[in-house]
């Protein structure tokens, strides 16, 4: 991850890039956490090394949110 890489302050209802540095031939998958536990993807055919992301209105305040960059076919990488 070069984008957010920790201490980002974003305001729900914004639009922001999520971004990337990766080796990795085939799609990803951009997941979202909260508190270390799963709470949705944010997108799972993203290919370009950024992904422009609204932070929805329905999330709620904190600072725990996680976001993790993986493979689309290989659980490994």
């Amino acid at each position: 991850m070069t984008y957010p890489n920790g201490g980002e302050v974003w305001q729900r209802g914004l639009k922001y890039f999520i971004r990337w540095n990766d080796n990795i031939a085939e799609n990803v998958i951009i997941d979202l956490y909260k508190g270390g536990a799963f709470l949705k993807s944010l997108a799972t055919n993203a290919n370009t090394g950024a992904y422009y992301w609204q932070a929805g209105l329905t999330l709620d305040p904190a600072s725990d949110y996680r976001i993790n960059v993986r493979s689309a076919t290989n659980a490994a990488v």
